[in-house]
């Protein structure tokens, strides 16, 4: 037997155990489960969404430039959006803002940035516009509030103060703190 026998054979053993080794190697890597990365959510542009009540009326419609699900929160995020919301029958309110968030369990809206609320109808709430930076919307009692400072406008009279619990239900408007009023003929 030569010298160069054993060696060659050394090496092909050496050879067959390294591939058998890689190829375990990589079946192993190959069967670990790969972890998905939270997939993003839908967005649309140019949206409109409706909400019905339990009898079918449409009681919110909201037209956004640009509304996108934000996964990790499950919550829906509207640009610009401007909200009608109809607490009951024959009741329809406006509500503007830059940004909103309806919340997760559909029944909660949070909006901010320029929030003007007012009645669409001429002879509801005396026309009165209400202007703050935060409100929040409770969709099933009809209660819009703020703890931010609130102006609130109606012909040629103007009330401000801080903090507000507007009924919709029953249109009326109760300023909580620091309340300051101009009132004119």
């Amino acid at each position: 037997m030569k010298l160069s026998e054993p060696l060659l054979m050394g090496s092909l053993i050496a050879l067959a155990a390294g591939t058998w080794w890689l190829a375990t190697s990589a079946r192993r890597i190959s069967s670990t489960p790969i972890t998905q990365t939270a997939r993003p959510g839908y967005y649309l542009n140019e949206a409109t969404f409706l909400q019905t009540d339990d009898s079918g009326r449409v009681m919110l419609t909201a037209h956004t430039v640009h509304a996108e699900q934000l996964t990790s929160r499950d919550t829906i995020r509207l640009t610009t959006p401007d909200i009608v919301f109809s607490p009951k029958q024959n009741s329809q309110w406006l509500l503007t803002s830059t940004l909103g968030l309806l919340l997760p369990d559909s029944r909660r809206l949070s909006v901010e940035g320029d929030v003007r609320l007012r009645a669409l109808e001429a002879k509801s709430a005396t026309g009165a516009v209400v202007h703050t930076e935060h409100m929040q919307l409770d969709l099933d009692s009809g209660i819009a509030s703020t703890d931010d400072p609130v102006d609130i406008q109606f012909s040629k009279q103007r009330l401000s103060g801080y903090g507000l619990r507007a009924d919709l239900n029953h249109e009326t408007f109760r300023l909580e703190s620091k309340v300051n009023g101009t009132f004119t003929r």
